[in-house]
């Protein structure tokens, strides 16, 4: 048995399009597909619980349940905030094989401003109808958590292959590129007019699903 878990980012539905897409792919490719509703938040809408720390535990769960499956390969691939997820847990088990990166923020506390008297109040759009959308307030305690992580940190002795995938357009690719070339990272691929949220272009979705199938498959 195959597993791919894949990784939302911050306050991500697991049901959105480029989750969806890539699960479809990895699904037809005989993998068994876990899209992890992070803290359960969007199945119970409670952010008390929603810290970096608790999404850990949650994709630990998960592996750890496999595990008596005795799975052949584990692949972890995440999304922002879920890259940071993959990156450490996959340290954590050396059943975890590959590791893909979508869009990956090396500096974690440049959101930090976002936070108001203690809350981040943040509209997501509905993975069923983008011009809908729910509303999550995000106690200070998830800052205070996450305070502890870095990738940067984490790809230290990090020696199991993974790939990242950014866009041209997005706001976070001086520090990925600056991140690949101090880590001398070999698998690193820049996809045009693509921004940091490309779920909304079913184009831009299959182009990085073809990527992570050429990964997961060399």
């Amino acid at each position: 048995m195959k597993l791919a878990i894949l990784l939302p980012g911050y306050i991500e539905s697991p049901d959105y399009r480029h989750l969806v897409i890539i699960d479809q792919k990895l699904s037809n490719l005989g993998y068994q597909v876990v899209r992890v509703d992070a803290c359960n938040l969007w199945s119970t809408c409670d952010t008390q619980n929603y810290t970096t720390t608790n999404y850990i535990n949650q994709v630990k769960q998960i592996i750890e349940s496999y595990l008596p499956e005795k799975p052949t390969e584990i692949i972890l691939i995440g999304h922002s905030l879920g890259c940071l997820v993959a990156l450490y847990v996959a340290k954590l088990y050396k059943q975890v094989s590959k590791v893909i990166c979508l869009s990956p923020p090396v500096a974690l506390d440049k959101s930090d401003h976002k936070w108001v008297d203690g809350f981040r109040v943040s509209k997501k759009d509905l993975p069923d109808n983008p011009i809908d959308f729910r509303q999550f307030s995000v106690p200070f305690s998830f800052v205070n958590d996450r305070k502890q992580y870095s990738i940067v940190d984490t790809l230290n002795s990090f020696t199991k292959p993974f790939l990242i995938i950014i866009g041209e357009n997005d706001s976070l690719l001086p520090d990925v590129e600056e991140l690949v070339k101090n880590k001398n990272i070999k698998n690193f691929i820049k996809i045009k007019n693509m921004g940091h949220d490309f779920r909304q272009s079913e184009e831009l979705c299959s182009q990085v699903t073809s990527e992570i199938e050429k990964f997961i498959t060399y």
